[in-house]
């Protein structure tokens, strides 16, 4: 199923603002906030042909209904400057203890992120990247599952 996506900023936005109210749960045995690890799916302003054989939101759905990360959001495009505002205001949120981003090439990831995080105060370590350009739904949601429970 081949479909011309164009995603806006509103999308990661609403993402956001949902994370931004949920993002800390108190923990009653510790008397104090639970680390959080989250996913973002980057899909190249949805027109790269690279994300066109999967579904989007299907990947963030099952993601999110198996609770394997606290919280999951998109953004259309991570490497622009607004990408950078976005890391940045999400990753000064000192309860994120792990982000896993789902998009490019790792080591553009690193490359591209690393000021956002370091302004942030987020330690790049604590980033973790996996490749999904190029594969159908299911493939993305296994390459996901499998970094996520390797790195929880």
């Amino acid at each position: 199923m081949k479909k011309n996506l164009d995603y806006g900023a509103a999308i990661s936005m609403i993402y956001f603002t949902a994370i931004e109210s949920k993002i800390i749960a108190f923990n009653a045995k510790t008397g104090g906030t639970t680390m959080k690890k989250g996913l973002i799916l980057c899909v190249c302003q949805g027109t790269c042909p690279s994300f066109q054989e999967m579904n989007i939101f299907e990947i963030l759905n099952t993601i999110r209904k198996e609770n394997l990360v606290d919280f999951v959001s998109l953004h259309p495009q991570l490497c622009a400057d607004d990408g950078d505002i976005y890391l940045k205001t999400l990753m000064a949120n000192k309860d994120i203890d792990r982000i896993f981003v789902a998009g490019c090439d790792p080591r553009m990831q690193q490359k591209m992120f690393k000021d956002a995080f370091n302004e942030a105060g987020f330690d790049p370590a604590r980033h973790f990247a996996i490749d999904i350009r190029n594969m159908k739904t299911e493939d993305a949601i296994n390459a996901i599952k499998e970094l996520v429970t390797t790195q929880s």
